[in-house]
């Protein structure tokens, strides 16, 4: 019985695609790797960022003081 929903599942399921490639060492990232996304929307893997990119990503993703992002009005 479970190899059939196994077969139903994956047909259902897309499989996992990798995110893209690492833009210093070329290889494929995939879904559970430590990787952190650029600015331009490009991702690199953890190891291969240096320390000017983890430092912006880190400045990128700071909150107002409150912890709450800031309301514009709509």
């Amino acid at each position: 019985m479970a190899p059939l929903v196994n077969r139903l599942i994956g047909a259902v399921l897309p499989a996992p695609r990798p995110l893209g490639t690492c833009l210093v060492c070329r290889q494929a990232i995939e879904v559970g790797d430590d990787s952190m996304r650029l600015n331009g929307g490009a991702h690199v893997h953890l190891d291969c960022a240096t320390y000017r990119m983890r430092h912006r990503a880190r400045a990128a993703r700071r909150r107002s003081r409150g912890g709450h992002d800031r309301f514009t009005g709509d």
